[in-house]
């Protein structure tokens, strides 16, 4: 096993510009996540865990992290190009593995995280698999939508103490 600097129960967040490279570390983790450690005497470097992305702004391409993975299996195994169906075949059981939820609110978000554990423990798929990667791609995409809707019952005449919302938010 690799030694990580991240413990368990760690936290990363990761921001930057347009096409600095966020993305495709967010690859990178869930590739490292859903591969094994070896396969078939290779070593793959993988933690042989399930994965949950969470994909708020609806922008994430499970097919680009199939070409990727594919790519890389290619490259671990030493297979040829037209000896396609061996890292095909990996990379499908691979992605077994990983669910991708899309909430379109931060309350679905919010309820997607809650029952996340639930989910986790009756999903066959991930049954006999610890989580090893929970990722939000991104925390920042309800941010505007949430601030208006605020903004509105803020400035809405039905203020009053009725409101459901604490004093505070309004």
């Amino acid at each position: 096993e690799r030694n990580w600097p991240l413990n368990r129960g760690d936290v990363i967040e990761v921001q930057g510009p347009a096409a600095s490279g966020k993305t495709h570390f967010l690859l990178h983790l869930l590739l490292t996540c859903l591969m094994p450690p070896q396969h078939g005497g290779r070593d793959l470097g993988g933690w042989g865990k399930a994965a949950v992305l969470i994909d708020t702004d609806g922008n994430f391409n499970v097919r680009r992290l199939h070409e990727v993975l594919v790519s890389r299996l290619r490259r671990l195994l030493d297979v040829e190009d037209n000896a396609n169906d061996i890292a095909e075949g990996l990379a499908q059981q691979f992605l077994e593995r990983l669910v991708v939820f899309r909430p379109t609110s931060s309350v679905q978000f919010a309820i997607t995280l809650r029952h996340l554990s639930q989910f986790h423990s009756k999903e066959p798929r991930l049954q006999d698999y610890e989580l090893g990667l929970l990722a939000v791609d991104s925390m920042s995409a309800f941010y505007w939508k949430d601030r208006h809707a605020l903004e509105q019952l803020r400035d809405s005449p039905a203020e009053s103490s009725n409101s459901p919302l604490p004093p505070n938010l309004l």
